[in-house]
């Protein structure tokens, strides 16, 4: 796949992704997260990254019926990508693998919802990267593991 990934923006995503919940509760988290790394002076790219974490991705529509400013929040980057899959893996002190984490999604949102359609459309693609990589020999994918740290 040959793909290139800036190391340095997924770390400061993934450690700042919800930041915002200092502010507020729910999906908002993300706008005012980014906001926030705004004002502080962190790049447009990791406040992208904060940005468009929630959920497997938003869309303008969604994110109106949500109360959020009117755009999508769906992850376009290959980092802003990892950023969101990592998140949905993680459930408070538990590590979801892939299947938990569209199980969830199917219980919350429902079989035909956009939702699931866009987390399983996230998974597959981190799928296909992970399995094209040097990892899946090392570790394998665990799609159905569920740890408790």
């Amino acid at each position: 796949m040959g793909l290139s990934v800036d190391e340095n923006l997924v770390v400061t995503a993934a450690i700042l992704h919800d930041i915002g919940r200092a502010f507020t509760k729910g999906v908002a988290h993300a706008v005012k997260g980014s906001e926030y790394l705004a004002s502080l002076g962190f790049s447009k790219e990791v406040c992208l990254a904060v940005e468009r974490h929630i959920g497997a991705g938003i869309t303008e529509d969604q994110a109106v019926q949500l109360g959020l400013p009117k755009k999508a929040y769906v992850p376009q980057t290959l980092e802003e990508k990892i950023v969101s899959f990592a998140d949905k893996l993680v459930e408070g002190v538990n590590i979801l693998g892939p299947d938990h984490v569209l199980a969830r999604f199917e219980r919350e949102f429902g079989k035909g919802s956009p939702q699931l359609a866009m987390a399983k459309e996230l998974i597959d693609f981190m799928r296909e990267i992970y399995e094209r990589s040097l990892v899946p020999g090392l570790i394998g994918w665990k799609s159905n593991e569920r740890l408790n740290l």
